[in-house]
């Protein structure tokens, strides 16, 4: 399951990155029923929640709207089409894309990379899965699974943290990627300076 995961980058960025010390932000694309989103909300991270489908949008909607009353994050849910989409710059300290990559062409599979790379924060985290080419269960819209060393070429900017694949409780076989883009040489001397 990919929650663990993400529960635990919350956690270290909520408890101890040093370099994120003030309002968290975090990017969920694809987010379909918004679990990653949830989370997240419950973590204290403001989230863009993206999506196409006006159904998943709906549910969000509801059920996220809802639990914002009782936790400190908030969610921003938008029904776009991420490919189009423009992600702000140098935003995000954790970007989630689960399950959305093999829905894309190859092209748009390097253009949604290209976004995410420039949207994260030096010191941010990536946490990505993809279904491999091999996949005995593919969705009915599956356009271009990716093997787990070509994934990790489309974020070769960033520091894998780990990478794995796995059988997931579908049947499907997942790449899952962890990753971190890494603070530049005087971002790193000045948190030296502050910190220690």
């Amino acid at each position: 399951s990919f929650f663990p995961v993400i529960q635990e980058i919350a956690d270290k960025i909520k408890n101890g990155e040093k370099s994120f010390k003030n309002k968290k932000f975090a990017l969920d694309l694809g987010a379909g029923n918004g679990w990653a989103s949830f989370i997240l909300l419950k973590n204290g991270f403001i989230t863009d929640t993206i999506d196409k489908d006006s159904f998943k949008i709906a549910h969000m909607n509801e059920h996220l709207k809802h639990w914002e009353k009782k936790f400190s994050g908030k969610t921003n849910i938008i029904k776009a089409d991420i490919v189009g989409y423009p992600l702000p710059i140098n935003h995000y300290q954790l970007v989630i894309v689960l399950n959305l990559f093999h829905l894309l062409s190859e092209d748009e599979q390097k253009i949604v990379a290209d976004k995410i790379l420039k949207s994260l924060k030096r010191g941010g985290y990536l946490i990505a899965s993809i279904l491999t080419p091999d996949s005995p269960k593919k969705p009915e819209k599956f356009n271009s699974g990716l093997k787990l060393e070509d994934f990790k070429k489309l974020f070769k900017k960033l520091k894998i943290v780990s990478a794995e694949t796995f059988l997931s409780d579908r049947g499907q076989h997942i790449n899952l990627l962890t990753a971190f883009k890494p603070l530049g040489f005087w971002q790193r001397l000045l948190q030296r300076f502050l910190y220690n």
